[in-house]
């Protein structure tokens, strides 16, 4: 594509319909092309490619381009709309003007018709448009007529910004002909100024903005000689002295005032000349005024971009090699519009190319963007992951929506070329759990083990099966190991089997008929491989043994010596050239010896992680905290690093030659791309995995795990690379048109709220989001936002996710303003609108267990395993208590008003401690089960404790007395909530129910019976009147709770209510199917869908504003989310 020519007709990529070629130049082409999908036409300007054969050419073009793409928008000067490399070569998309040049113009007489006062009009936009580019450091240095365009609404635009030394750098010659009046060398003679002039004949000197003024100065001269006044810029002085004396004939006639202008900015020296366009352009409309008239137009200002041509401008910049700006750039535009679909996506693709971030990940940004659009970039992202079956769903929705969209209809075309991988292969049959997987080095042969994790023995004694890998049929059963397989182990060629017990003992099976028995260790045999020939086994146990033995159970080398303590964490493999490579978790290294001598022969550190090696033993693969890490094992490098996701990670599997990998975590199942270094597919169903094996070339990998099966997984190579989202930018007139009505609506918006004019404030303010590119501004919706407390919330605007945290048991504080979760030992406290950290509670001697903020989040309590509670001031960050008195583990905290703490402890006791009292805490209760949450009542007057026997504790702390137990979820923690005036509150009950009670007596008010489910999951609203329950079946329903009637089911989850969230007149329901929705439940409409969660959402907090919402996952995701509301002023006066 870079070496061919464009011809009328064709259209490029889909894309770009080519409607002519307007010229040849020293630089190249430029075509005009029908953009097919915003339908408008612009300039495409393509450079020779023999001038950027020297690599010093190619750098000036894209140094000199991005110049131009940084300009911005100004309406006097040409949009850069974006720079795209096509074929290797990076090509200008500028906006089209219709009404051609003016070197065409003069040359056709066509720009006399309206007489002095056109020329004198466009000398001043021109001056215009060049002061703009000299204020953003930009010098033009060939300003000629033939840059600058005439738009058909009388605009006057320059173009071609910073081709000139773009067209030096590559190398450009002498234009053929002599006539001056084309580029040469990075300049055009007729047109150059003395200093130019002297550059080009190797002088060394700088140029300035002084060398435009000349060239501009030679332009307008030409307009009043009606042709070039000379063929060498730098003789432009005496042309003009020429003129003056001689006239042109039937032209204009010069005016005194701009005769005047002109020869101060023919003085030969730069430093004798106008310092500034703008003086000149301002001298000139006084010019005007005195020999036309009043001169209509104002002087312009530079656009500010908003969040399309920013998106753009990131584009360029990545096709001209500069990365780290265009990500600048995208920031940028997210600053301006969080949801920006495009930014969303284009920011997201290029990150995850870069491997830093995993596919699921850019999938959920863009999910979480603004919905124009979205299906199409969605499917685009599928198309490269590889699903095709997803990409073709979400393109043809696409279609449906867009029937003539050319770029849409062409990626359903290459969706339907891309094959879809079937659903994983279930290999039933296995007797119980599976424990360990293996494959052999052809692929063909597969042998799983499985025992049941919570039996002492297992009935068949450890079933092992091996199945014809292709075909998913079963082999062989075996049996022997008394209480289930640890791990297992094959030759090369699958002949040689090879089983660790859980009682140490080895079983190894020649497939062919003979089987060997031996106790190998003193507990689990927790690694063990089997030589490429089948004729050894090594083995790594509990006890920190490393052992290699011949296939019939001869002890051959003690590699390593049994320890003391359990040894968790081991992965062995024995290596095609004679190696055993093992990997221990306690000390984080890898350690080779050789097969015959038993001699260590290396050893290297790889740190912490989960770690198994390719079927060669070659390649190491480590899976990390949150990254992944490849290893040459023969010296011990490490080859590359990439994002894995958060969350724990569980199994991992490399193919032989380290280009592929798949590690299982919290998240799915994810597919490693190692040599372009990212995750390029992630399976969010595998379920729990406890056991993995891939394929030699990586390309089928298969899982073992809870549920007495193993899946086949196909993995797909990876669809096409998706294209770039370019939107079409607003022009530069919309651009100030655009600022300046947004300015005028918040200045008098600002006005009506300093006289209490909230409804007058509403509507000046509604105006300003209403301007194409400022609806979802974030100034002018945190000032909605902040008139909002005026009014009174009436739906909902918007909904985008800011962040995402990998933590777990976190707390909202109410103002929104800190989020503060749990880090294993630590917790964290962080600013969830600017991602910043601003504190980390460390010192916990075991992990966290209990965590919990007062009302007015300036205290955090936690409470952790190593059975202590610990008072912090999240303003410094300071532990200012400490205390003990549970024996083992703190299970939960709270805290109320007052500064007033309860814990519940696993010695099954609430402890309360007071303010002033610290030290002589006291026992509140001894609860019969287990308590897993505590929680203080609205007014602090009662403690509700939550147990795992399906119980809801309800305790006066100042009378230290059991006020009642209620409930009765039956082996269940019981959903419960309370009004915020402490007097109503609804508990779930044994079976499909939910009670009406009262916390401060106790006593029974009703039932609410609807549900074909267990109750899940309660809600309130604050006076009492509206109650919320939702069930295990994904049901949810809408309560008078005063008469126990249901008002309304609110239909729309499909997997089980695990919380609910009352704010005002509005509900937020989470649920299994990784989504909350947010419900006005008097009408029973879901208002917004808080999707792509990558687990099931456990919790749901919303601030006391309602912006700020806070979405957990079981495990270790945290996502925060902002809401724009709308508001009713309708009492709010003004």
């Amino acid at each position: 594509m870079g070496d061919e020519r464009w011809r009328p007709g064709q259209v490029v990529l889909d894309l770009y319909e080519v409607l002519s070629v307007i010229r040849t130049g020293g630089m190249g082409l430029v075509y005009r092309v029908r953009h097919l999908g915003w339908q408008i036409d612009l300039a495409v300007k393509a450079p020779r490619r023999e001038l950027l054969a020297a690599a010093s050419g190619v750098r000036g073009f894209e140094a000199e381009a991005e110049s131009w793409v940084g300009l911005g928008a100004h309406p006097n000067t040409v949009g850069c709309v974006y720079v795209r490399r096509l074929g290797g070569v990076p090509r200008v998309f500028a906006e089209w003007v219709d009404g051609g040049d003016l070197a065409t113009a003069v040359r056709n007489r066509v720009i006399y018709r309206d007489g002095l006062g056109r020329l004198l009009d466009v000398a001043i936009q021109a001056a215009w448009g060049l002061a703009h580019a000299h204020e953003s450091g930009l010098v033009h240095q060939d300003v000629k007529p033939a840059n600058v365009l005439l738009g058909l609404d009388g605009t006057v635009k320059v173009t071609d910004f910073g081709l000139a030394k773009a067209r030096a750098a590559a190398g450009e010659g002498a234009a053929t002909g002599g006539s001056g009046l084309v580029s040469c060398g990075g300049l055009t003679p007729a047109y150059c100024s003395p200093e130019q002039a002297r550059a080009a004949a190797g002088a060394e000197l700088r140029l300035t903005g002084a060398t435009d003024v000349w060239s501009w100065a030679v332009t307008v001269l030409e307009l009043f000689t009606g042709r070039p006044p000379t063929r060498f810029g730098q003789a432009a002085g005496e042309a003009f002295e020429a003129y003056l004396a001689g006239g042109a004939g039937d032209l204009p006639v010069m005016p005194t005032g701009l005769v005047r202008l002109l020869r101060r900015c023919f003085r030969v020296e730069p430093g004798g000349r106008p310092d500034r366009m703008a003086e000149i352009a301002a001298e000139l409309v006084g010019v005007y005024g005195d020999e036309v008239g009043v001169y209509p137009r104002v002087t312009p200002s530079a656009a500010t971009l908003l969040a399309d041509g920013l998106s753009n401008q990131a584009l360029s910049m990545v096709d001209l090699g500069r990365g780290e700006r265009a990500e600048g750039l995208w920031e940028q535009a997210l600053r301006a519009d969080p949801r920006h679909p495009h930014a969303v996506y284009n920011r997201g693709l290029y990150r995850w190319r870069a491997g830093r971030v995993t596919d699921d990940g850019v999938l959920a940004e863009v999910a979480a963007s603004d919905r124009a659009g979205r299906e199409y970039l969605l499917g685009l992202v599928h198309l490269e992951r590889g699903d095709a079956g997803r990409a073709r769903e979400l393109l043809g929705e696409a279609v449906r929506r867009e029937p003539g969209a050319a770029e849409v209809v062409a990626a359903l075309g290459r969706a339907g070329e891309l094959a879809a991988p079937g659903e994983p292969l279930i290999l039933g049959g296995q007797d119980d759990d599976v424990s360990a997987v293996a494959l052999s080095a052809d692929g063909l042969v597969l042998a799983s083990g499985g025992r049941e994790w919570n039996q002492v023995s297992v009935a068949d004694g450890g079933s092992v099966r091996v199945w014809d890998a292709r075909t998913g049929a079963v082999r062989h059963r075996l049996a022997g190991l008394a209480r289930g397989v640890a791990s297992i182990g094959l030759s090369a060629d699958g002949a040689v089997l090879a089983a660790g017990g859980v009682d140490g003992s080895v079983l190894v099976w020649d497939l062919r008929g003979q089987s060997w028995r031996w106790v190998a260790h003193s507990g689990r045999v927790s690694g063990i491989a089997v030589s490429p020939d089948g004729l050894r086994v090594v083995t790594t146990g509990m006890d920190g043994a490393v052992l290699l033995w011949s296939a019939a159970g001869e002890l051959l080398h003690v590699l390593e010596q049994a320890s003391p303590g359990e040894h968790h964490g081991v992965a062995v493999v024995i290596s095609l050239d004679g190696l055993v490579v093992r990997w221990h978790q306690r000390t984080r290294r890898i350690r080779l010896w050789e097969l015959d001598s038993g001699l260590l022969t290396r050893s290297f550190g790889v740190g912490g992680g989960q770690v198994s090696f390719s079927v060669d033993g070659r390649i190491a693969l480590v899976a990390g905290a949150g990254e992944v890490s490849v290893w040459r094992t023969g010296n011990g490098e490490r080859v590359r690093t990439l994002v894995r996701g958060d969350g724990w990670a569980g199994t991992a599997a490399v193919s032989a030659d380290g280009a592929r990998a798949v590690v299982t975590d919290s998240v799915g199942l994810r597919v490693f791309d190692l040599v372009a270094g990212r995750c390029v597919r992630t399976w969010g169903d595998a379920g729990w995995t406890s056991a993995l094996a891939l394929s030699a070339d990586g390309r089928v990998a298969y899982s073992g795990g809870n549920g007495r099966l193993v899946r086949r997984w196909e993995l797909p190579p990876g669809g096409p690379l998706a294209p770039w989202s370019y939107p079409r930018p607003l022009p530069a007139v919309a651009l100030t048109d655009g600022a300046d009505a947004v300015a005028s609506a918040v200045a008098l918006a600002d006005r009506l709220v300093a006289e209490q004019r909230w409804a007058a404030a509403a509507v000046e303010l509604r105006a300003a989001l209403d301007v194409p590119g400022y609806q979802r501004n974030p100034e002018l919706l945190t000032r909605w936002a902040r008139l909002g407390r005026q009014g009174r919330a009436s739906g909902l605007l918007g909904a985008r996710q800011v962040r995402e945290f990998a933590g777990e048991r976190s707390v909202l504080r109410a103002d929104g303003g800190l989020v503060v979760f749990v880090d294993s030992l630590a917790v964290e406290v962080w600013e969830p609108a600017g991602g910043e950290r601003v504190h980390r509670l460390a010192g916990h001697g075991e992990t966290v267990t209990g965590l919990a903020l007062d009302p007015a989040g300036r205290l955090a309590v936690t409470g952790s395993g190593d059975g202590k509670v610990r008072v912090w001031d999240l303003v410094t960050g300071e532990r200012i208590r400490e205390f003990s008195g549970h024996r083992g583990g703190v299970r939960a905290v709270a805290v109320d008003a007052d500064g007033r703490v309860v814990s519940a402890g696993q010695d099954r006791t609430l402890r309360v401690w007071e303010p002033g009292r610290w030290r002589r805490g006291r026992v509140l209760g001894r609860p019969s089960q287990q308590i897993l949450r505590v929680s203080f009542g609205p007014d602090g007057r009662r403690v509700f404790a939550q147990d795992d026997a399906g119980m809801l504790w309800v305790w006066d702390p100042a009378a230290r007395r059991l006020v009642k137990v209620v409930g009765g979820a039956i082996g269940r923690s019981s959903a419960f909530a309370v009004s915020g005036d402490g007097r109503i509150g609804l508990v779930s009950g044994p079976t499909r129910t939910a009670f009406v009670w009262e916390p401060p007596t106790g006593e029974y008010l009703g039932m609410l019976a609807a549900h074909n489910a267990r109750v899940s999951a309660l809600a309130i609203s604050a006076d009492g009147l509206t109650g919320y329950s939702g069930a295990e079946d994904g049901s949810l329903w809408v309560w008078e709770v005063g008469a126990q009637r249901g008002i309304r089911s609110l239909e729309g989850h499909t997997g089980a209510i695990t919380a609910l969230a009352a704010h005002g007149r509005f509900l937020f329901s989470a649920s299994a199917d990784h989504s909350v929705r947010v419900w006005d439940p008097a009408t029973g409409r879901c208002l917004w869908v808080l999707a792509g969660h990558p687990e099931p959402v456990a919790s749901v907090q919303v601030s006391a504003d309602g912006r700020t919402v806070i979405v957990s996952g079981g495990r270790k995701t945290l996502r925060v989310w902002e809401l724009d509301w709308d508001y009713d002023f309708a009492a709010a006066g003004g």
